[in-house]
Parts: structure tokens; sequence; C-alpha cells
């Protein structure tokens, strides 16, 4: 409300609880190859955080940037394992992007029913916001690949991803990596009903 007013608001609410059609990428990356990005952010003094549960949480909100109060369910995720990796600029929350290495945690933070393989060392990401004061600074693509780096050090493989058909910006990010998307999906939510397609893309 405090950044984008009442109207984005309501629009985001009238799509997760009321109705909603939207055409998704699904995307995997092999973490067993090399992948770090060759750039650093256009945002002048920035300093990174991995948050991971809510003790932590409770020491960068004693600092007066309490992270939770931006997702409904943080609280939940971090209780439930899920890991926040946070972008600062001159000490101000400018980005934050999630990573799961459970479907509990993934579930507190995702809506999209698509299959990750947590029992064969697959991780989730996503749950990603960059202020509107802070984008177009590379943020996003840099957390991605620090996102990348975290699950790598925790023993994951894979990690899997889905990003809007319409999210151009994203998807030009994701050229820079060795994404591989792997599906196209269509979700459409009516109140409590909700339909999921996914159609498997072939390797070109």
């Amino acid at each position: 409300m405090r950044t984008e007013g009442l109207v984005p608001v309501l629009r985001r609410g009238f799509a997760r609880y009321i109705s909603q059609y939207r055409s998704f990428y699904l995307y995997e990356i092999d973490l067993t190859k090399e992948n770090k990005p060759d750039f650093v952010p256009r945002a002048g003094n920035f300093t990174v955080k991995v948050v991971c549960n809510n003790e932590q949480a409770d020491e960068v909100a004693a600092g007066g940037l309490d992270i939770r109060m931006h997702f409904i369910n943080a609280r939940l995720a971090l209780e439930k394992g899920a890991t926040a990796l946070c972008i600062f600029v001159d000490g101000e929350l400018a980005h934050i992007g999630w990573l799961a290495m459970s479907e509990e945690a993934k579930s507190a933070l995702d809506y999209l029913p698509y299959k990750v393989r947590f029992d064969r060392d697959e991780g989730w990401t996503g749950g990603v916001m960059t202020f509107p004061k802070y984008r177009g600074l590379g943020l996003w693509l840099y957390s991605f690949f620090k996102r990348l780096e975290v699950a790598r050090d925790r023993g994951l493989k894979t990690v899997r991803f889905a990003t809007g058909r319409d999210n151009i910006a994203t998807q030009a990010g994701l050229m820079k990596s060795k994404s591989r998307r792997y599906a196209e999906a269509r979700y459409l939510k009516v109140l409590r009903w909700c339909s999921w397609k996914e159609r498997s893309v072939q390797p070109a």
C-alpha cells in the first residue's frame, strides 16, 4: 500500500483469493554445473543478508527492518525452514527472494502446484519482490545467483521455479543463466476451485 498504492493491492488480492487465470513457464537449473554472476548490481552501497529463521528475522527487525511485514506467510515460512535472501541498499530493504527445501516451506510462499522433488535433492526458489524505488538495478538477477549459491552450499542439486509468460524482464534475465524451461502451465482459479495443467517442453 505504501509503495505502490491501493489499486495494485486490490488487484493482487482479487487475483489471489477470488479469480485468476495465468500462464507460466516452469524452469529448473542444474546446480552441479558452475553458474556464477559476472556482474554486480548498479545499486551503490548494498549488502546481502541471508535470513534462515524467525530469530534472525527478529534481529533484523530490531534494527527497524522487519522483512516479514512484506509477506503474509513469512513468519510461517521461516518456521517451516524457508530462507529469505535480502538485499539492502543504504540500509533500506530493496529486494527479497526466497528459497525452500521442503514442500511445507514452499506451500507457505507459493500457491502454484507444480512438482518439486524435495526427496531428490531439489529445491524451490521464488516469492521475489524488488521495491519500485530499486527496480532496474539488476537486484533480481544478482539475488537469483546468490540464492543458487545458498542452495548449492546446502547440498541441493537442482532448483525449480516458475515465472509468468508475460514476465518478459525475468525471462530476459534467465537467458544469462543456465536455466532450462521444462514445461508450460496454465492456472485457473475461481473462489475455492482451481485447475492446473502442464505441458512438457521438448528440448531443442
